[in-house]
């Protein structure tokens, strides 16, 4: 028999998870049927959907989308304080699984920007306002900031050494590394989540210095 790897050596082994190793980790299964126990990716898509979790890159096709195993430790528990023991099943969710299911077969493909209407990154505001620093910021300001800086895209590289959605420039890795407690690198910046409280620590660090927040942003 395979041996089937738990949470813990999921995320002690891997930098990179598919969804169905993040359903593995948040324990969402399958309730019924001849799957009952197992992993449940649609689950995991559909917390993306919902502004929970963020895939490396959205711009693939998504039984591409693959997972942080940082950013999956780090926002675990909110994750599964949100997550119900059993799925929800009005008629809302039950379409929103049907889309997920197209997609996953390839009939549909998401992109990273397909919601970047009227020059904002509106997929990417709830991690806007998941992570805002303690003081808050305007999440739609920040959603005009994203787009105008990434056109939405995480993982955008410009000529200048900055990197992702908020466009982070490499001269902050040190301080990042230090206050976030691990190797902040271009390719973590890669990641939305990452990027977002990134960018939620320099606004700290601006504000605390008697300046604006907006200040790594500012024209």
């Amino acid at each position: 028999m395979n041996h089937k790897p738990t949470a813990a050596e999921l995320l002690d082994s891997t930098v990179v998870l598919t969804a169905t190793e993040v359903a593995t980790i948040l324990r969402l299964t399958f309730h019924k049927g001849r799957k009952a126990g197992e992993p449940n990716r649609l689950l995991v898509l559909d917390l993306v959907d919902r502004g929970l979790l963020a895939p490396i890159d959205p711009a693939q096709p998504v039984h591409r989308w693959r997972f942080s195993t940082a950013s999956i430790k780090r926002y675990r528990p909110q994750v599964e304080r949100t997550c119900h023991p059993q799925p929800r099943t009005e008629p809302a969710m039950k379409r929103r699984l049907a889309l997920t299911a197209a997609l996953l077969l390839g009939s549909l493909t998401h992109t990273g920007n397909a919601d970047a209407a009227g020059g904002r990154c509106k997929n990417y505001e709830p991690l806007l306002q998941a992570f805002a620093p303690k003081r808050g910021w305007d999440v739609n300001r920040m959603s005009r900031t994203m787009f105008r800086e990434s056109r939405c895209t995480p993982h955008v590289r410009s000529r200048t050494q900055d990197t992702g959605l908020l466009q982070i420039n490499d001269v902050n890795l040190t301080y990042l590394s230090r206050k976030m407690g691990f190797p902040v690198t271009i390719d973590a910046l890669r990641d939305p989540a990452i990027n977002v409280q990134a960018a939620a620590l320099l606004c700290t660090f601006w504000r605390n210095a008697g300046r604006s927040c907006y200040q790594p942003w500012a024209l």
